[in-house]
């Protein structure tokens, strides 16, 4: 899975998915993860995507500006918050790495994050989807050897 930009140019979401459910299908959410969700309900009504925690301790509020990004986003948000969708995770690891790691937020510190918050290794899964996305591009299979 993987997101362009291009593809959602001028794409309405039908809902706004400012919400989170609750997690279904018995996925027990880490104490990290709940805590984002925390952050996320608490502020709602000023419609943050994600929460970032730097190491400097000042919080990064995430707020995508165009729709369509948003709407995959937070579609991918409520899959991977509510039943652990590893796919879901991947592709919101994706989209944080390329919009928000310039400010102040390193890429590893983004995948930490989510690897706390959702338990398993984001980074590989992030680096799999970008060798596919350019396997893809070149017309070509890329083979990374140990």
């Amino acid at each position: 899975m993987s997101y362009s930009p291009s593809q959602n140019a001028g794409y309405e979401p039908a809902a706004p998915l400012q919400t989170i459910p609750p997690a279904r299908n018995g996925y027990k959410q880490s104490l990290p993860l709940r805590n984002q969700i925390g952050h996320l309900t608490a502020h709602q009504q000023d419609a943050i995507d994600y929460v970032l925690f730097p190491k400097s301790g000042k919080i990064i509020t995430v707020r995508f500006a165009d729709p369509g990004i948003k709407h995959l986003f937070r579609q991918n948000r409520e899959k991977a918050m509510t039943a652990g969708d590893r796919d879901a995770v991947t592709a919101m690891g994706q989209i944080l790495e390329e919009k928000y790691s310039k400010i102040g937020m390193s890429r590893e510190q983004i995948m930490r994050q989510l690897e706390k918050e959702y338990e398993f290794d984001v980074d590989a899964a992030v680096m799999k989807l970008d060798l596919r996305r350019l396997s893809q591009y070149l017309g070509r299979e890329i083979i990374l050897e140990d």
